[in-house]
């Protein structure tokens, strides 16, 4: 084992080398990509040399960069919702230049479309990526925003019974991988699943990535569901609210020191405010968001989310279960062509139900606390990428049993530990892309 993954080490080096020597003749075009109102950082805009077939997209911190030999050129960034942007730039042999841009929002009115049915020849996409205005696109149920019940219009998606429960590709929901900005969430349901946890007023973009995983995801067999939170409005503090037929909702947000950013989101049912128990079950759910990005320095930058939903069921017993997540990310740019990132993560779902009124309730934990350690490696034609993750997984259980069926009790706790170690390689050929991974 040893020997193999030496032989994986030597090959990423020498793989990352290659690359480095044979981009010596060229300059680079790299930065972060803004929305002019808010600050916040763009992920997934366009950005290509005008009158080429040279471009890429920003990632989802808003970073972007372009290889481009000694010339004269004209940048142009674009994605729906904002005014497309040009910048004009001289690039010198080795030269990297800084390029920070902001993009104005936009709308647009466009006159009437007919659209006609073609046979469709293409496959479709193995990665679907939804923003957050698409997905206030589609019909509220219950007068909430849903993102989950967004996907099942896509193909290869199917929801059953008003479920926020997904299956993909053929599989079942406990073969998807849900990572909430980039922490695994285990439960993902309020109200039996009718209602998923997450808030939408505080969510960036939703990247559905339906096979074909990268090395980054691991072993997981029918699909990968990565959700990022935004981050708040660095220009000024402002507030919205939000009361559908089940719940209120409110989001928070403004600017730190050092053009850093913070948001808050909650939200609550309130039927058990409004009726009394003899009318209605006292049940309700609540979830709660947090998120500060704040910039250490020019190339580095610090952010701290949090997440917690909780349901409670009070009708002849207590029924209560929730879901807690906490990240810490650190993600420092060393040059234009390198990036480290370092995070921490704390994750549990705990399940608790008391029917006999002994304050001897069961209960079901599970907690994941991980470190993960990634750098990437950027070059024209390909994206190198190194990653170590260490992972702790605790379950623990109470099970006690009515003595009027049979007596007894069932406990138990186990502790299991994962270390993982990947090295990846993208590698752009024309239209195609390859990906190797070890």
């Amino acid at each position: 084992m040893t020997k193999e993954l030496l032989q994986i080490w030597i090959l990423a080096l020498f793989t990352i080398l290659i690359t480095q020597l044979l981009s010596a003749q060229v300059g680079t075009v790299s930065g972060f990509i803004y929305d002019q109102t808010s600050g916040i950082p763009l992920s997934f805009v366009n950005v290509w040399v005008k009158s080429t077939s040279r471009g890429t997209a920003s990632n989802q911190d808003g970073y972007y960069i372009l290889f481009l030999s000694p010339g004269k050129y004209l940048i142009v960034y674009s994605i729906v919702g904002y005014q497309r942007l040009e910048k004009e730039v001289v690039i010198r042999e080795n030269e990297n230049i800084n390029l920070n841009v902001y993009l104005v929002p936009d709308s647009v009115e466009i006159d009437t479309v007919e659209v006609e049915s073609l046979p469709n020849t293409n496959m479709e996409p193995r990665t679907i990526i939804v923003r957050r205005n698409e997905i206030e696109k589609i019909p509220p149920f219950l007068g909430e925003f849903d993102l989950l019940k967004t996907l099942p219009s896509f193909p290869g998606v199917v929801e059953r019974d008003f479920s926020s429960r997904l299956y993909i590709q053929g599989g079942y929901p406990e073969n998807n991988l849900i990572l909430v900005d980039g922490v695994e969430v285990y439960n993902i349901e309020h109200s039996w699943g009718i209602i998923s946890v997450f808030n939408s007023k505080m969510v960036k973009s939703v990247e559905l990535i339906k096979g074909g995983f990268d090395a980054t995801y691991g072993d997981r067999t029918s699909s990968v569901i990565n959700i990022t939170t935004r981050e708040g409005n660095k220009n000024k503090i402002c507030a919205s609210g939000n009361v559908s037929l089940v719940s209120f909702s409110g989001v928070a947000e403004g600017p730190t020191i050092n053009n850093g950013s913070w948001i808050i989101g909650i939200r609550r049912t309130y039927f058990d405010l409004l009726f009394p128990r003899r009318v209605l079950p006292d049940y309700h759910y609540f979830d709660f968001n947090f998120k500060i990005a704040q910039p250490v320095s020019k190339n580095s930058t610090i952010n701290i989310s949090s997440f917690i939903a909780r349901d409670r069921l009070v009708e002849e017993g207590d029924l209560r279960w929730g879901t807690k997540v906490i990240g810490l990310n650190y993600v420092y740019l060393l040059n234009p062509n390198w990036i480290f990132n370092i995070a921490s993560d704390l994750s549990s779902f705990g399940l608790t139900r008391d029917f006999t009124g002994e304050n001897n309730p069961d209960y079901l934990d599970i907690f994941g606390s991980s470190i993960k350690i990634r750098a990437q490696n950027f070059y024209k034609t390909s994206v190198n990428e190194i990653g170590l993750e260490l992972k702790k997984l605790d379950l623990d259980q109470w099970l006690s049993f009515s003595k009027t069926i049979f007596e007894g009790i069932e406990k138990g706790k186990r502790t299991y530990y994962y270390l993982t170690f990947y090295f990846q390689n993208e590698l752009r050929v024309n239209k195609f892309f390859v990906f190797a991974w070890f």
